[in-house]
């Protein structure tokens, strides 16, 4: 319980849209061709599904959207309703391509796809979160009562050093 009472400090639920209050206003990212900005974040919520797009209208060729999906899922009976309980699957999509996927659980972060300096998929592009930017997620994420830092998200901060040794 005292792990949803951090969410319910808000006075939001889950359910309701006002928790697009609680997300960044603009996301910065870095790839491999540059620093772009994404701006304000829509919500939809198809519960356990929660789909959140910020998008620009730079003329850059970079892509104009960046898509967080959210899948909530209750890893126990039901009986019992707080974040150790709850898990996250967490897809990031930059215009068409997925340049992440993990899951967050048990207070910690299990990369299942990134993009970046080594990785399987494509060793060559680059995907990361400036700082403040990637600061305001881990926030985002410590609202539903996980603890995690900056060291959970090293595959998609902006040094995205090689990720894949950790492996």
């Amino acid at each position: 319980m005292k792990y949803l009472k951090k969410f319910f400090e808000h006075k939001i639920s889950i359910f309701d849209q006002d928790w697009k209050k609680l997300l960044p206003k603009q996301i910065s990212i870095i790839t491999h061709n540059g620093n772009f900005t994404l701006v304000n974040p829509e919500l939809k919520i198809n519960s356990p599904l929660y789909q959140i797009s910020y998008y620009n209208k730079e003329q850059d060729g970079e892509p104009d959207f960046l898509n967080i999906d959210i899948h909530v899922m209750k890893t126990n009976d039901g009986d019992v309703a707080n974040s150790n309980e709850m898990k996250f699957i967490v897809d990031i999509t930059y215009g068409d391509a997925m340049v992440s996927e993990f899951s967050v659980e048990n207070n910690k972060v299990d990369v299942i796809h990134y993009t970046g300096k080594g990785s399987k998929q494509d060793p060559e592009t680059f995907f990361g979160f400036n700082d403040e930017t990637l600061s305001e997620l881990i926030k985002f994420f410590t609202t539903f009562g996980f603890e995690l830092d900056t060291t959970d998200f090293e595959f998609i901060d902006k040094e995205n050093g090689d990720f894949s040794k950790k492996d």
